[in-house]
C-alpha cells in the first residue's frame, strides 16, 4: 500500500544502505540520488542527493506537492553506486486531493 500525501504536503523519503557482508548500516562511497516522478511522467525531483544522517540512513524532504499539483500515483527511484555496483530502490506515493 502506498503512502498518500495531500496537495501542499512533503512527502519524507528515507533509505538505510547495508553493508552486502555483514548487513551492518554503511555509508556507499558516492552519494545516493533520488528522482520522483509525476503521473504525467514529468520528474519533479531529478537525480537529487539525499541528505546524510547518522551511518547509514538517508532522507530527502525537499519537495513539496504544489497547491494545483497532479493527482495520482507518483513514482520514487533511488539510486545508489557502491565500489562500482549500481543498486536501485523503487516506491511510490499518492497525491490526492486536500480536504479540510
Amino acid at each position: 500500500m502506498a503512502k498518500v500525501y495531500q496537495r501542499g504536503e512533503t512527502p519524507v523519503f528515507s533509505l538505510i544502505t547495508r553493508n552486502p557482508t555483514t548487513g551492518a548500516k554503511a555509508n556507499p562511497d558516492t552519494s545516493i540520488k533520488i528522482t520522483v516522478q509525476n503521473p504525467a511522467g514529468t520528474h519533479v525531483v531529478d537525480a537529487a542527493a539525499m541528505t546524510p544522517g547518522d551511518t547509514g540512513e538517508y532522507s530527502y524532504s525537499a519537495y513539496t506537492l504544489p497547491a494545483d499539483g497532479i493527482l495520482g500515483s507518483y513514482k520514487v527511484e533511488v539510486v545508489v553506486v557502491n565500489n562500482g555496483n549500481t543498486s536501485i530502490a523503487g516506491g511510490s506515493f499518492e497525491a490526492v486531493e486536500r480536504t479540510t
